[in-house]
């Protein structure tokens, strides 16, 4: 019976890039946060970009950006959690599949509780009709901590060379769901803005508790 083990370092660089990180996560989600609960400043600028996306908009690309948003669906995030898990256990990771598990029920929750608390309206002109509070986006908070929880499980997997497209193909996920919800118009870029910090916030928080140093090796 195989063991998870893990070869701790401690690199300052990395730790003070979470850390910068984690603050402007954590300003951006507070001060996003307040507008929607309270004047709503980004208005203007939400429903401005909301505007000039409805001109894009084409029967095909439609269906394209439709297809691609139900991969942070309910549908993609039990696939993708179920197929990470049985991996994980498989491989005996037992620390790693508890953090996965972990990273990703725990955005389910922190989403869906700001949503019941600040009670936004979803965008009026929009592509599908969504049940749904609008603030903040399930799939940008979803899609991120999915992001980030396959970084942080293949990256002590890869050789340095190969660390970089991971962390450009990790980052583009969320980015790409995101926009796809703007797209549909089913969420002001507040929202999705708002959903990514959050996500950020949650899964660092957690990686610091979890794994207090950055680790580079399973056996």
């Amino acid at each position: 019976m195989t063991c998870c083990r893990r070869i701790f370092v401690s690199d300052p660089t990395i730790m003070r890039r979470r850390v910068y990180i984690l603050i402007i996560s954590l300003v951006a989600f507070v001060l996003l946060t307040l507008d929607a609960s309270t004047v709503f400043v980004t208005q203007g600028l939400d429903h401005s970009i909301l505007a000039a996306l409805q001109h894009t908009w084409t029967p095909d690309r439609t269906v394209f950006i439709n297809a691609l948003t139900k991969l942070s669906g309910e549908v993609g995030v039990i696939t993708f959690t179920l197929s990470v898990l049985v991996i994980l256990i498989i491989r005996r990771s037992w620390s790693l599949a508890l953090f996965h598990i972990l990273a990703l029920v725990g955005a389910l929750f922190l989403f869906t509780f700001m949503k019941a608390l600040i009670g936004r309206e979803r965008p009026l002109t929009r592509i599908s009709e969504v049940p749904e509070m609008s603030f903040p986006s399930g799939h940008a908070t979803m899609s991120i901590t999915m992001a980030a929880v396959l970084y942080f499980i293949l990256k002590p997997k890869l050789k340095p060379s190969w660390r970089t497209s991971l962390l450009f193909t990790c980052a583009l996920f969320p980015l790409m769901i995101s926009f796809t919800r703007i797209y549909l118009n089913v969420h002001y870029p507040s929202d999705v803005i708002a959903g990514m910090a959050l996500g950020l916030i949650w899964i660092f928080i957690l990686i610091k508790v979890y794994f207090p140093n950055d680790f580079n090796d399973y056996a």
